[in-house]
């Protein structure tokens, strides 16, 4: 058993901390795509010591949220047309696994989950589209926890791992989206009763294809806007 001192506990709870608030940073835009990220001015900023910073960026670089480049320290990862391609067919690939085998073995308490969490995610969707698409945390969170929820019967979780962090990655696109009139969202809840709908009545191939093409379509979505702003300069 490892035996945790009280310096070690405070160290490990102030990386947590500057983790979560860095990578909140990230996903909402706050600190842009490519921008760098300097260790001592973050230090300062939240209040931790620059070896605590440091240890948070590394985690994020791991969750692939921050990139790291030898003399040049960390930045924010920087967004692609094609790499957000190929994070899209691989999110396609590892979730609808995980959710045809949650569709498999769920069992009556999953679909209360799923349930509740789709419930919670319609209300945010409401509060979110009342602000005009002022996409805040606990909207990403709803929609995180309804597609959790889902594919929560899977019983393997190193697949469960693979979908969040390629889907906390994608996050990092879809806030971005801010400026593209959020075309595909009406579209996306359609998309998420049918999720819904065919996960319950236990239809996985209905069910793989709804969430494949949500997910493509998601992605559409962000390359055409990334176009416009392109070539308006």
């Amino acid at each position: 058993m490892i035996v945790l001192m009280a310096s070690d506990e405070t160290t490990s709870s102030q990386t947590t901390r500057v983790f979560a608030e860095i990578r909140e940073d990230i996903l909402t835009g706050k600190i842009a795509p490519e921008a760098p990220l300097r260790i001592a001015a973050l230090a300062n900023r939240l209040g931790a010591s620059t070896s605590v910073v440091r240890e948070a960026l590394i985690r994020l670089s791991e969750r692939n949220l921050v990139s790291a480049t030898l003399n040049q320290g960390f930045r924010v990862a920087g967004l692609s047309a094609e790499e957000l391609q190929d994070l899209t067919e691989l999110r396609v690939d590892l979730e609808v696994k995980a959710l045809r085998e949650s569709i498999e073995k769920g069992d009556r308490l999953w679909e209360a989950n799923a349930v509740a969490a789709h419930y919670l995610m319609v209300r945010e969707t409401s509060d979110a589209a009342e602000r005009g698409w002022d996409v805040t945390r606990e909207y990403r969170e709803a929609h995180s926890d309804f597609h959790d929820a889902l594919i929560s019967a899977c019983e393997r979780p190193r697949l469960l791992r693979l979908v969040r962090s390629l889907r906390e990655e994608g996050e990092v696109y879809y806030r971005l989206n801010a400026d593209l009139e959020w075309e595909p969202e009406a579209d996306a809840r359609a998309d998420h009763q049918k999720l819904l709908d065919f996960s319950l009545a236990r239809k996985p191939d209905e069910a793989a294809e709804v969430l494949a093409e949500h997910l493509r379509s998601t992605a559409r979505a962000w390359m055409k806007g990334d176009a416009r702003r392109t070539a308006a300069g």
